[in-house]
């Protein structure tokens, strides 16, 4: 609980001016671009990073493609989990949260400019809806999308991955866009209570991608196997080499 409350006291009077700065910027989103906005909030991030005591490991950083927008599809430990992705980027990414995130001044803020969008659990309309919006956004803007395939973050202590939602690939799958893999190891201990360290070392590991000429023949319930098994593989990698 102390930690938490330093966290809160340490950014707290940043979390303030960053509220005005995003009720400014969405007045004037129009007249701003995209990547300026995100590199002004990415700016913030880092310092939250910072603050938190996260140390990134990031590695496989050649595997990300840089011609077009992708889809992003990690595993899921943390809350903090795309924030992570936030610090790593220095051009605009997105990403798919749950619906409760509406309710959390300045994050919600952040969420809509950067045309973040919001999935009700166990609502397959409102689902299918939300994906079709991230569709449309991947074809018409350079803008890569991060979705968490388990849909829920893992709750083992041997840190077992859930089973991944074949539907967060149908869409990007329907415009040809790569999918890239990520593993990313640590972030359960941020906000772990029993743990007190200064510094949480995170590994993020990004995999080869996996473009349209490998998943052409196969379905969205297939591809989705093939990517949780390329991150389940890498996890017990990072695993073994921390035990």
């Amino acid at each position: 609980m102390k930690k938490i409350i330093r966290w809160v006291l340490i950014i707290f009077p940043s979390a303030i001016v960053v509220f005005f700065l995003l009720k400014i910027y969405k007045l004037r989103r129009n007249k701003m671009s995209r990547i300026k906005i995100y590199r002004k909030l990415n700016r913030y991030l880092k310092y939250v990073c910072k603050v938190l005591g996260l140390e990134l490991h990031v590695d496989g950083i050649e595997n990300i493609p840089l011609e077009d927008s992708f889809l992003i599809t990690p595993n899921h430990q943390s809350l903090i989990d795309p924030l992570l992705f936030f610090c790593i980027f220095d051009d605009p990414v997105s990403f798919a949260c749950k619906d409760s995130i509406k309710k959390i001044p300045v994050v919600n803020d952040f969420v809509d400019l950067i045309d973040g969008c919001y999935l009700e659990r166990d609502n397959l309309r409102q689902e299918i809806k939300m994906m079709k919006f991230i569709r449309d956004i991947m074809s018409k803007k350079h803008v890569s999308y991060i979705i968490f395939p388990e849909g829920t973050r893992t709750k083992e202590q041997n840190l077992k991955m859930n089973e991944f939602k074949s539907g967060a690939f149908k869409y990007p799958m329907s415009i040809e866009k790569k999918i890239l893999p990520v593993c990313i190891n640590g972030t359960s201990r941020v906000f772990n209570k029993k743990i007190k360290d200064k510094k949480y070392p995170i590994t993020v590991s990004f995999l080869p991608p996996i473009s349209k000429n490998e998943y052409q023949n196969l379905s969205t319930n297939e591809v989705s196997e093939l990517v949780h098994n390329r991150i389940e593989n890498r996890l017990k990698q990072i695993l073994l080499k921390n035990f």
